[in-house]
């Protein structure tokens, strides 16, 4: 069963006892955020190379527990936590049906209309113009292009329910746009996918010739649709998450929209802890190079 909450004096004694990683495993909480709820109660934590010194059986000290601080007082850690099942993702996780239609949400109003085919003959994926910012971006072929505008359909519903604002953009790190939600201030990048497999083509007379005289042929190799749908999602999760959700045998995409939902409020809780951290080790060196 899982801990939820501790003392204050229990959790000073197990963080000199067990390095932080080994609670974190044992509490289902990530070692980051259980340091950032150590320092925010003021409760002493070994520093580094504590673990190692006392490894070799070197002398180490111990901080002791503040005076100020009440032993009795219970810390709530159950916010911190994550479920043991989230790991594996064995368990269905749908999406209602929306309780609006498509053309009420103006990012999927258009979708339909500006998904065209490919112009070139050995692509098989759908295209969007380039720099439309008014449609949500996806990667799919003819075949699952319903399937795809569904997938999103509910996921827009969800988003729109607890009022996160959605967007197509181009991301920092990206050449071409892509779908934005903001939740709690942090801008979480997510895109749904096809899968691809790459297989020899049939060559023609023409290419077998083109391959005699040339050495080599082109588009020998083509990459071709599977079927198979993944949603990813750009953001920092902590150990257990997974920043794609796949399509799995007996285990559709659709059965797992909930899981995606819910990786994106960690992600974006993830991202608060991470730059927190950040600001305090940046604060930490401009004292010490103040000294």
């Amino acid at each position: 069963m899982k801990t939820t909450t501790i003392s204050a004096s229990e959790l000073y004694e197990s963080v000199w006892q067990h390095p932080l990683k080994f609670l974190a495993d044992k509490w289902y909480v990530h070692p980051h955020a259980l340091g950032l709820l150590l320092d925010k109660h003021r409760i002493p934590r070994p520093g580094n190379g504590y673990w190692a010194k006392k490894s070799m059986g070197k002398p180490v000290v111990v901080t002791p527990f503040p005076k100020s601080l009440s032993t009795n007082i219970l810390i709530d850690i159950s916010c911190l936590q994550f479920a043991k099942a989230q790991k594996s993702k064995s368990v269905k996780a749908q999406l209602p049906n929306p309780t609006k239609s498509l053309g009420k949400y103006p990012l999927l109003k258009g979708i339909k209309g500006s998904l065209r085919k490919p112009s070139f003959q050995w692509d098989f994926l759908l295209t969007q113009d380039f720099n439309d910012t008014n449609v949500l971006r996806v990667d799919v072929s003819q075949e699952q292009k319903d399937r795809a505008i569904n997938i999103l359909h509910r996921l827009l519903a969800v988003m729109d329910k607890n009022n996160w604002p959605v967007l197509v953009e181009k991301s920092r790190y990206e050449r071409r746009l892509t779908n934005v939600v903001i939740i709690d201030d942090e801008k979480i990048s997510f895109r749904l996918r096809e899968k691809l497999k790459q297989v020899k083509r049939e060559l023609t007379e023409k290419d077998l010739e083109e391959k005699k005289k040339w050495g080599r042929g082109w588009y020998e190799k083509i990459n071709i649709p599977r079927g198979e749908l993944h949603l990813t999602l750009d953001g920092p999760l902590p150990s257990g998450f997974s920043q794609v959700i796949l399509d799995k045998k007996n285990f559709s995409l659709e059965d797992q929209l909930g899981h995606f939902i819910h990786n994106l409020i960690v992600s974006a809780e993830y991202s608060k802890v991470l730059r927190k951290e950040r600001e305090e080790e940046q604060a930490i060196y401009r004292r010490k190079q103040a000294v």
